[in-house]
């Protein structure tokens, strides 16, 4: 008969640390979620400076071409997926510091 008050007795304390544990257990599982959701946005901004540098790579074969050409001007925006890249394009005349007194194209990609 003892043992059965004990149980009766100590019932209390079981459900007190079972919601202690559940508490815990769910102030990590939002931490970890919160990680989740940091490394998507960073993974994100990696993939669209990337876009933004095979974009420029692009402009840049594509205004030479148009060069050649003698048709044509650079673009001043375009729209991948649901990102507008900005664009800028600047040219400036060789001198002698450069070989051959070349032009120096750059292009700026915004987003």
């Amino acid at each position: 008969m003892k043992k059965i008050n004990s149980l009766k007795n100590d019932s209390g304390i079981i459900l007190v640390t079972v919601v202690i544990l559940v508490l815990v257990l769910s102030i990590v599982a939002i931490g970890v979620m919160g990680l989740n959701v940091s490394q998507v946005k960073t993974a994100s901004s990696v993939v669209d400076t990337i876009k933004a540098e095979q974009l420029a790579t692009g402009l840049l074969f594509q205004d030479h071409q148009r060069k050649i050409d003698g048709t044509g001007t650079t673009p001043t925006s375009i729209t991948i997926g649901s990102t507008t890249y900005a664009i800028n394009r600047s040219e400036t005349a060789g001198s002698g510091a450069t070989p051959n007194n070349a032009n120096q194209i750059q292009f700026n990609i915004s987003y």
